[in-house]
């Protein structure tokens, strides 16, 4: 189940890393939206070297989840002008379930 947890969280990460990628690139939103995905990205994908280790695991699995959600926020604010609460929910509920498994079963 671990396992999962993990490959769920780096598909997330990776996704997140080439959107931050595309948006630095295109210059669409402003840049720190854009590093706050990069580096929620990279904070995620870290947690594999932190295995054995749950609470660091969990820390930097936090971290990166909340530097997705900041910059999703900053990015609905920017393109929309406000927050879409739905899509907010569904990233949060994501990142609860996964978190609360990772806890449950390392």
């Amino acid at each position: 189940m671990i396992i999962a947890v993990f490959i769920i969280s780096y598909l997330y990460a990776l996704l997140h890393l080439g959107v931050g990628l595309i948006q630095l690139r295109q210059r669409q939103v402003p840049a720190r939206t854009a590093v706050l995905f990069i580096a929620g990205a990279l904070s995620i994908a870290l947690t594999s070297f932190f295995w054995g280790h749950t609470l660091t695991a969990a820390v930097l699995l936090s971290f990166g989840f909340i530097l997705i959600q900041s910059g999703a926020i900053m990015n609905g604010i920017h393109l929309h002008g406000k927050v879409t609460a739905s899509h907010q929910l569904v990233r949060l509920a994501l990142f609860a379930v996964l978190l609360v498994i990772f806890l449950l079963f390392s």
